[in-house]
């Protein structure tokens, strides 16, 4: 259990907040003209792993989530908010 967002890490709640999650990665990245290979490359991770969260097999804990918004210039809350978190920009750094 990550005792900061209260989820435990590496899984969403259930199935259906997984797809949702899962379809939106997707989306995301297709708006942004990245392969999941491409994907991969930013994040560290294999195209499998990629794969396997776009398909809802497996999610990525909150940390990791967080970066992929980061690096696809994402909205600070569009994946985030499948894991029932918004972050609130402060202005602070």
């Amino acid at each position: 259990m990550d005792p900061q967002f209260g989820v435990r890490e590496g899984e969403l709640a259930n199935a259906a907040r997984r797809a949702a999650f899962a379809a939106d990665l997707r989306e995301a990245r297709r708006e942004k003209g990245k392969t999941q290979q491409e994907l991969a490359d930013l994040m560290g991770v294999t195209q499998v792993t990629v794969s396997s969260w776009e398909r809802g097999k497996s999610a990525p804990d909150i940390h990791t989530v967080r970066t992929i918004e980061q690096r696809l210039d994402l909205d600070p809350n569009r994946l985030t908010s499948h894991f029932g978190i918004q972050f609130v920009e402060t202005g602070e750094t």
